[in-house]
């Protein structure tokens, strides 16, 4: 279904697992790596063009097998599709670019911290709360009881009193003497949270998408400048502000 680009909650929770604190690291260490390549591009008549990047990716090699010139062709699809979506129609452009995505990945970052941050103590409140309700029952019952008849029955139903003591003490924490408990705007917050976090899931593989694109029309252009023999390669220097 999510190779059909049907969204399922199998899919959500695997993407959710996936991007990690040294996922989101590596992403940004490839953003600057290319930043640094940019800084280093020839500025003469040897640069190649972004088309000649894009279609050069398809280039190259007679001894590859068939399988990597599919696979050559389609990352050619791809760069030409990034070129045309982002209005890149030279370097200049691309650096501009790769200094979005720079800025972007530490706002993703930061939205995702937060969001996973407030959404994992949502689900905390409610886990609590549901204890709470659920073993409320029991535990009354566990009070009502003498001495004698309490001990025994505190030793057959000990995981659902301590689960309610544990959930009661959390939350009278939590709410400090307000009341009643607000369940069904934590579970509405909950809700958006999880949305949210779903979209910044997306944004983030969408760039890393497109990190990998500008990596492949790196590896292009430098192939591309290799086979050439210039006599001088002066470097462009521009400021990036990163």
């Amino acid at each position: 279904m999510e190779r059909k680009g049907i969204r399922t909650e199998r899919g959500d929770l695997n993407r959710e697992i996936e991007i990690t604190n040294g996922q989101i690291r590596s992403l940004r260490a490839r953003i600057n790596k290319v930043n640094e390549w940019l800084y280093a591009v020839p500025i003469n008549d040897i640069a190649p063009t972004m088309v000649q990047m894009a279609t050069g990716i398809a280039g190259g090699d007679n001894l590859k097998t068939q399988w990597q010139k599919i696979a050559d062709v389609k990352a050619m699809a791809n760069a030409l599709i990034f070129l045309q979506e982002n209005g890149i129609a030279d370097i200049a452009e691309l650096a501009a670019t790769v200094k979005r995505m720079h800025k972007q990945q530490y706002d993703v970052a930061d939205k995702l911290k937060k969001a996973n941050r407030r959404f994992d103590t949502l689900t905390l409140h409610l886990a609590h709360h549901d204890n709470l309700k659920e073993h409320k029952a029991v535990y009354q019952k566990y009070r009502q009881l003498d001495l004698k008849k309490r001990n025994a029955y505190h030793k057959k139903h000990e995981d659902a009193i301590e689960k309610y003591k544990a959930a009661k003490q959390y939350l009278d924490a939590v709410m400090n003497g307000k009341s009643p408990i607000p369940v069904k705007e934590w579970r509405k917050e909950a809700l958006e949270k999880l949305a949210e976090k779903h979209k910044l899931y997306d944004e983030f593989y969408k760039l890393r998408g497109d990190v990998k694109n500008v990596e492949t029309l790196r590896r292009s252009a430098e192939r591309i400048m290799s086979e050439q023999t210039p006599e001088r390669t002066p470097t462009r220097e521009r400021e990036m502000g990163l």
